[in-house]
């Protein structure tokens, strides 16, 4: 992804970001602090969770929430990746960044005009996903099943967008089916996928999240 793009005005400042997510934070024994929160329902399950951020910050894993910038054509790409983990669980890493039990994942692209970046809202979103993973394994990258909206991009809506020196704060709702996958690896090596029935029933629940997370520039 790019990295050099037009330099971002200052709209909200830190002290706000840290007043809102402080009282979802909490320390973790492997150096990791819990900021920001994805909570509603999936299916008949209540759901809980957030997002975890290295602490101290350093350069070895990628914040829970963040996101990168690019140019699309004549307009700019921007992508913000926002993973939770259960409230509960342990939360894990990997070089590449965080993983545990009741994972999910929301990525948003939106793309805009140079001198439209002030003005993002949900009108500006091209794609959407959501990926939520009830057990995820030790020392696996990427479990066999998953839920995804893979071919029905969910509904959101956006109510913070603030683009500062600081981050992304974003805030808002998603909302949508996501179906069981299975993912296989075939005789290449490449990972394939299809949707999982189990004595002939496949599996969509209907999801419906709230988020709200302080996306920071990615740095690996």
């Amino acid at each position: 992804m790019a990295k050099n793009v037009p330099q971002i005005p200052a709209i909200g400042a830190a002290a706000l970001a840290l007043c809102m997510f402080a009282g979802t934070a909490s320390a973790q024994s492997q150096g990791v602090t819990r900021a920001g929160s994805v909570t509603g329902t999936i299916g008949d399950t209540a759901y809980e969770g957030s997002i975890p951020m290295p602490n101290p910050p350093n350069a070895d894993l990628f914040d829970g929430a963040h996101y990168t910038v690019a140019m699309e054509g004549s307009n700019l790409s921007l992508r913000v990746k926002i993973l939770a983990i259960g409230q509960n669980e342990t939360i894990r890493n990997s070089p590449t960044g965080y993983y545990g039990n009741n994972a999910v994942q929301l990525d948003l692209v939106f793309e805009f005009t140079q001198d439209g970046r002030d003005a993002i809202s949900a009108d500006n979103i091209v794609s959407s996903s959501v990926t939520f993973i009830e057990a995820w394994a030790s020392r696996v990258p990427s479990p066999a099943l998953q839920y995804q909206t893979m071919f029905s991009q969910p509904a959101v809506s956006v109510d913070t967008f603030n683009w500062s020196e600081d981050g992304i704060e974003i805030s808002g709702s998603v909302s949508g089916e996501a179906c069981l996958y299975v993912y296989d690896i075939d005789e290449r090596g490449d990972r394939v996928n299809a949707q999982a029935r189990v004595m002939g029933e496949t599996f969509c629940p209907e999801i419906n999240l709230d988020f709200s997370a302080l996306a920071t520039e990615e740095h690996m």
